[in-house]
């Protein structure tokens, strides 16, 4: 399928997100996370500066990663809050890499396999924070996704650059989206997953039209899996 094509079929988000929804909760919720994480970030500092033995470990790589994905993600909430996107110029392959080990004990967890096949000389401008929310968002999705007795369980990230244009795509050999509740996948609260909230896949269609100035297409086949698309400029201007 070509990338005009995949474009075509992206559609609009039947209920968009309200970013202005419960912002006295937001504001809450921004101001009691930094607390905990500059204390976490703190304890790390220590152990850099106390060069402990285990700085190079798995644990501590993925710890590190974790707070500074969380830091990104009430910076990027704070900047919602003001409008603005904050855009930088960075290689792809360093942001999904930082993406996979946040994601790493998850999967482990699931006996799920990451694999990544990026290029590693393939550079966006964008808003970091807000596109390392939305992909973690949709591997944790694809992760969730997975009934508890299947075998062999991949989640594949690749990219590719075409034009002025830069297409990820996740893609998972799950279980695939059921035909008859493929178009409830958007809806705000819709949810195939017992105690979750339903505001996943509303909030990263959102995020990714009209904050990224980009494209979300789905493609599933019931038994197979399931391929997302994230159609972004290689370019984000305000």
């Amino acid at each position: 399928m070509t990338l005009n094509q995949l474009e075509s079929k992206g559609g609009k988000v039947n209920k968009k997100y309200n970013h202005n929804t419960d912002l006295m909760i937001t504001n809450s919720l921004v101001h009691d996370l930094a607390t905990p994480i500059s204390a976490a970030k703190a304890f790390l500092y220590i152990l850099e500066s106390n060069q402990v033995d285990d700085m190079n470990s798995d644990v501590y790589r993925t710890v590190k990663a974790s707070i500074e994905s969380a830091e990104g993600m009430l910076e990027n909430t704070r900047s919602l809050q003001i409008n603005n996107l904050k855009i930088s110029k960075f290689k792809l392959e360093k942001c999904i890499e930082r993406i996979l080990s946040v994601a790493h004990h998850k999967a482990e967890k699931s006996n799920i396999s990451l694999l990544m096949d990026i290029d590693s000389g393939l550079v966006i401008a964008t808003c970091q924070n807000l596109l390392e929310r939305v992909l973690l968002n949709l591997i944790n999705n694809a992760i969730d996704a997975f009934d508890d007795g299947a075998i062999n369980k991949k989640i594949g990230i690749s990219a590719q650059s075409v034009s002025s244009k830069i297409t990820i795509c996740i893609s998972d050999n799950g279980k695939g989206i059921p035909g008859n509740t493929f178009h409830k996948i958007f809806q705000r609260g819709y949810s195939s997953k017992k105690g979750h909230s339903g505001i996943g896949l509303t909030y990263v269609k959102s995020n990714v039209e009209t904050r990224l100035k980009g494209k979300l297409v789905i493609k599933s086949t019931q038994g197979e899996g399931t391929q997302i698309f994230v159609i972004l400029p290689k370019s984000l201007s305000h």
